[in-house]
């Protein structure tokens, strides 16, 4: 039997008793799909705590994928979590609750220092995303540059510019697009929706803003199928105020005047997941927040300005890999 502790467990994993089965295998993490059809997640000390996981103490070089296989049989008590087939088991008994809501933001901020904060967090997000582009990342191919980029830059500056207007209309249309869309294990669309809700809650202060908010958790829910069920996990968790800590840390870095935590690490922290993730999520908070706080420079000027040196740094990317070629 391999034995090991729970060291935190998310506020979605219930404690009550199920059974269900391993739906996929990694090196640092396992899903469980149990029979009501939700995801569990076992994650090693590596991995940030997700409002479906469970963060397990396992040795360093501890591979899931070693010991786990796809289908095996999952049962499930509040005091712990067995993997019969390789008699994989879990304490439960310890392990803290990881709580994802995002708390209050701006409260204090002057609008030159949240401008700046802003600036410097998209300045960083650019030079993380080209140093990126230039590494062994496959996913930055030709075909995706051509065919996926512009299309998903394209709806990420319709949705934050819908978002500032209040325009229902192109915002139902464009979230239904971007779910399900672009390459990734979870579609680039969904994590940009992930961390555009981020973003847009971390200033819901109001009760038109929180309007605004449940109306973008009520398109989600009803078009929450439209993509696997990873995806379905998380977007699910989004809708219920859940958000991974990468997220949590990143918006409490930029935007919480109270936080001790540094920006540009949790931006690399978070820009650092993944092949997609990271930099798609990060580029939704900062869309989110430039189409919620109600500074007009900050999304007429800077944000505006990120998009283009985005569009133009791909598609002189795309024009020089195929020159090259």
């Amino acid at each position: 039997m391999k034995y090991f502790k729970a060291e935190t467990f998310g506020q979605r994993v219930v404690k009550s008793t199920y059974t269900g089965n391993v739906h996929s295998v990694f090196t640092a993490a396992c899903n469980i799909q149990t029979f009501k059809g939700e995801l569990v997640t076992l994650l090693n000390q590596t991995k940030p705590d997700q409002p479906g996981g469970i963060r397990v103490a396992v040795p360093e070089d501890f591979s899931f994928s070693d010991w786990v296989k796809s289908s095996d049989h999952v049962f499930f008590q509040p005091s712990y979590l067995q993997i019969e087939e390789p008699n994989f088991f879990i304490d439960m008994r310890q392990a803290a609750v990881w709580d994802g809501r995002l708390k209050i933001h701006l409260t204090d901020y002057s609008t030159r220092s949240l401008i700046h904060q802003w600036e410097a967090s998209a300045g960083l997000y650019l030079s993380l995303v080209h140093k990126n582009s230039n590494s062994s990342k496959g996913y930055k191919t030709i075909f995706s540059g051509e065919y996926f980029l512009p299309k998903l830059y394209t709806l990420a500056i319709k949705l934050t510019a819908a978002t500032k207007k209040h325009d229902w209309k192109v915002i139902d249309r464009t979230i239904c697009s971007l779910i399900g869309f672009g390459p990734g294990l979870t579609p680039w669309g969904d994590d940009f929706l992930c961390g555009f809700m981020a973003g847009l809650e971390s200033f819901c202060h109001s009760g038109d803003e929180k309007k605004i908010l449940e109306y973008f958790r009520n398109v989600l829910f009803h078009n929450i199928k439209a993509t696997g069920d990873i995806s379905r996990s998380a977007l699910n968790d989004v809708i219920n105020g859940q958000h991974s800590r990468s997220v949590t840390d990143t918006c409490r870095a930029l935007f919480d005047s109270t936080s001790t935590l540094d920006f540009s690490t949790e931006a690399k922290n978070l820009i650092g997941t993944g092949n997609t993730s990271g930099e798609a999520t990060y580029l939704g908070i900062l869309s989110g927040s430039a189409a919620a706080i109600k500074y007009g420079l900050l999304y007429k000027k800077n944000y505006k300005q990120l998009m283009s040196a985005l569009t133009k740094k791909f598609s002189l990317e795309i024009g020089q890999r195929v020159h090259s070629a």
